[in-house]
């Protein structure tokens, strides 16, 4: 799990066929979801606010 892509070949996929949940790797999906989870837990548990 990155924020970091390689989007030097996002064009050739972006609005295709091969733009579907259903070619994305599973164990890369749960990775992103349980990294974006605990993000999410820390940041909701912070005594102080995110600056805006």
């Amino acid at each position: 799990a990155s924020l970091h892509d390689d989007i030097s070949k996002y064009f050739w996929f972006h609005h295709t066929q091969g733009d579907t949940m259903t070619v994305q790797d599973p164990s890369q999906m749960n990775l992103c979801a349980a990294v974006w989870t605990v993000v999410s837990y820390v940041i909701a548990d912070m005594e102080e606010m995110l600056p805006r």
